[in-house]
């Protein structure tokens, strides 16, 4: 007699044909723009980190003129709102 245990287990057998068939990428593939995250200094809360274009937009409307860094292993880059809609992830990652 069978159980349900054994007949699961049938399902991860190893065949050779089935090698490589399915692919996953280890790191997540390249940066997209959703990724990119950007800083700024918030006059309650000091220096905000890991903001989306999104949050910076917003942190924009409520205080024009605010600053916005962000940070590479190589540089660390201040500017407007306007720049920060701007970026791409090659210009926000660095990319060895």
């Amino acid at each position: 007699m069978t159980t349900s245990k054994d007949r699961n287990l049938r399902n991860y057998v190893y065949k050779s044909k089935d090698f490589g068939a399915e692919e996953f990428e280890l790191l997540g593939g390249a940066p997209t723009r959703q990724d990119i995250r950007v800083g700024y200094i918030d006059p309650d809360k000091g220096y905000v980190t890991g903001r989306t274009i999104c949050d910076a937009n917003r942190h924009a409307k409520l205080n024009p003129g605010a600053q916005f860094i962000i940070k590479t292993r190589d540089r660390v880059r201040y500017m407007n709102v306007n720049e920060v809609n701007t970026l791409s992830p090659e210009d926000s990652f660095d990319t060895r």
